[in-house]
């Protein structure tokens, strides 16, 4: 009996000490956390058009996905994000729901949005030099209105074989 507890001390101590080989390695390969990023900014939203689709997928990221905020909390968050004339927005009822509702029907207007991009393309000044700084600034200014255009399902055939 002594003999077997003698093996089964041994057995005990071998395995306690792969163990903690095996704890040293897997804390060599952890990430170090000790490194702080910092918070980030939650998102506002001024009341342009162009600026809704980023503010909304920002703002559903941060905001509206955690689960560690209750719905008064997550309307706070809401009605803090809201500058300038999107200050002024209000909702049939002061709940969150009906105020990212009242939102989306507002900024979501694909008429409204196809009319301002299509607007700001033909407001483009002409190419007085033909540089390429100049050439490239306005192909960029270009696909970043017809990006929005083709997420809106607005984009010409034309369109897609010159901005590809």
């Amino acid at each position: 009996m002594k003999e077997d507890t003698e093996k089964f001390k041994v057995s005990i101590l071998v395995f306690l000490s792969k163990y903690k080989e095996q704890e040293k390695e897997t804390a060599k390969l952890a990430p170090k956390s000790h490194i702080k990023l910092p918070d980030l900014p939650s998102p506002t939203f001024s009341g342009k058009f162009q600026e809704f689709e980023n503010f909304k997928t920002q703002f559903m990221s941060l905001i509206v996905n955690n689960d560690s905020l209750n719905e008064s909390q997550k309307l706070v968050y809401l009605k803090s994000a809201f500058k300038k004339e999107a200050a002024l927005i209000q909702s049939e009822q002061d709940k969150f729901d009906s105020l990212l509702n009242t939102l989306e029907n507002r900024y979501e207007n694909k008429r409204a949005l196809a009319d301002m991009h299509i607007a700001e393309i033909f407001s483009i000044n002409k190419l007085h030099i033909e540089s390429p700084t100049q050439i490239r600034s306005l192909s960029d200014t270009v696909r970043n209105h017809m990006r929005p255009l083709k997420n809106l399902k607005l984009e010409s055939k034309e369109s897609q074989i010159l901005f590809q």
